[in-house]
């Protein structure tokens, strides 16, 4: 399963673009964690959405926020306190321990890197790390990047959180006549290097047809193509976006 877990990573991210990459590797973690349980969808809901809905009377025993502004606002202390009343197995004693115990919680709230240091006082211990991202993302939502990097670190394995280069000779394997190789580029990106320099090393160079489609270029790549497919020539169309008819 892991085997297969890795290809299926592999394969799909060398279609993201590198900061989509970090969450799709969390997605695939927390995935096989909710199946098994480890994540139940209460949590979930409370990380992805935020303020889970309680009852009126459960809103009206909710204690005053006990920091200031400038640490927790009052509707991400709403939000707690939602956590607290629809998990209290979880995050119960969540705001007595932040009434008898503000300076420890201060101490970690500012500290430079909390998705790194353990929660204060017993906390630690009482909740996974999944549900400390709750916490964290109350009091340092600029942070829950991070921390999920380390979730999927702690839970998946290196191999997830660093970026897996894909080389010509890696999509290549996957690629026949059928199956044609499609950048998708971000701005500034420009894999003909890379391509010709794999032409090259496999002694391709004079059977690579690179052409720029734009108006009057159509007839010019469909003889191209032809010739490839009787010859065994590479083809390379560029700038695609200018003939979205083409391509259609």
């Amino acid at each position: 399963m892991d085997k297969i877990t890795k290809i299926i990573y592999s394969n799909i991210s060398r279609g993201l673009f590198e900061k989509d990459k970090s969450i799709f590797s969390f997605l695939i973690a927390t995935s096989i964690d909710r199946n098994s349980g480890k994540i139940i969808a209460n949590s979930w809901n409370l990380l992805l959405r935020g303020t889970a809905t309680i009852a009126e009377d459960l809103k009206k025993k909710q204690p005053p926020n006990p920091f200031p502004q400038n640490i927790l606002t009052d509707l991400l202390a709403d939000y707690l306190w939602s956590a607290e009343m629809t998990e209290p197995d979880v995050y119960g004693g969540l705001f007595q321990s932040f009434a008898e115990n503000q300076e420890v919680w201060l101490e970690w709230i500012q500290c430079e890197k909390p998705q790194e240091e353990p929660l204060p006082l017993d906390w630690r211990s009482k909740l996974d790390d999944f549900q400390a991202m709750i916490i964290l993302k109350a009091f340092r939502n600029e942070k829950i990047s991070a921390a999920f990097s380390k979730y999927v670190l702690d839970n998946m394995g290196k191999f997830f959180v660093d970026g897996q280069t894909s080389t010509m000779e890696v999509v290549a394997a996957d690629m026949n006549y059928m199956t044609p190789l499609i950048f998708i580029l971000s701005t500034g990106a420009d894999p003909t290097t890379q391509l010709l320099k794999y032409a090259e090393a496999k002694n391709f160079s004079e059977k690579l047809f690179p052409i720029s489609l734009g108006q009057g270029q159509e007839k010019k790549a469909n003889a191209l193509i032809k010739d490839a497919t009787a010859n065994g020539n590479w083809v390379l169309l560029q700038n695609c976006h200018l003939a979205e008819g083409y391509m259609s």
